[in-house]
């Protein structure tokens, strides 16, 4: 599972390989358009967003690191349809593997180091999160410093968020175990824009 064949032809997705393994990191430039980027924008809205929470001993809760807001009770096939058969023709996987939730972060909230399925997220749900793309909806403004990057404290790798690019990466070893460096943070917005993102996870 840590390697880049998951994705068909990654060179035809304008994809950019950031690492080749441990874990694998791609930048897929223009994964959406930009209005598909401001169409998703207005479901989230719809949608709504509540207080984020994390997996700790077995139960949802908040917890105070991750301050950012989520939106995720939402049906997939409806609000984000045509992205099925674009992440089936990237990957090897089929779409009733796929998992969305919408991301917001408004000044000053953040969401640090953390992994996407670790050992308390597969106990509570019974499955894995074994790849991660996450789909900037929005550019945010970089003057005064690094605003919402995702960061990969570990190995010291950043993604900065530009409208309609996705960072991919691998979440577990190909020994099944969960692969340490692909922990990351979602970094603090120091602007008043609000970040949006999408979060999508192929699952085992």
């Amino acid at each position: 599972m840590n390697s880049i064949p998951l994705l068909r032809d990654p060179a035809r997705f304008n994809a950019e390989v950031i690492r080749e393994h441990d874990p694998p990191i791609l930048f897929i430039h223009d994964f959406l358009s930009p209005e598909e980027c401001d169409i998703l924008i207005a479901k989230s809205q719809k949608v709504g967003f509540f207080k984020s929470e994390v997996v700790l001993d077995g139960k949802r809760e908040l917890s105070s690191i991750r301050t950012s807001e989520t939106g995720n009770k939402f049906n997939p096939k409806r609000v984000v349809k045509f992205l099925y058969k674009r992440l089936e023709k990237m990957t090897n996987r089929k779409s009733g593997n796929l998992e969305f939730q919408f991301t917001r972060y408004h000044k000053d909230q953040f969401y640090k180091t953390h992994h996407d399925s670790d050992s308390n997220f597969v106990k509570t749900n019974g499955y894995k999160r074994l790849f991660t793309f996450f789909v900037y909806l929005n550019d945010m403004d970089q003057t005064d410093g690094v605003n919402g990057h995702t960061a990969f404290p570990h190995i010291q790798v950043t993604s900065e968020p530009i409208k309609g690019k996705a960072a991919f990466w691998c979440n577990f070893n190909d020994d099944g175990t969960e692969c340490h460096n692909s922990g990351h943070m979602g970094s603090p917005i120091i602007s008043s824009e609000i970040k949006y993102g999408l979060n999508i996870w192929i699952k085992d």
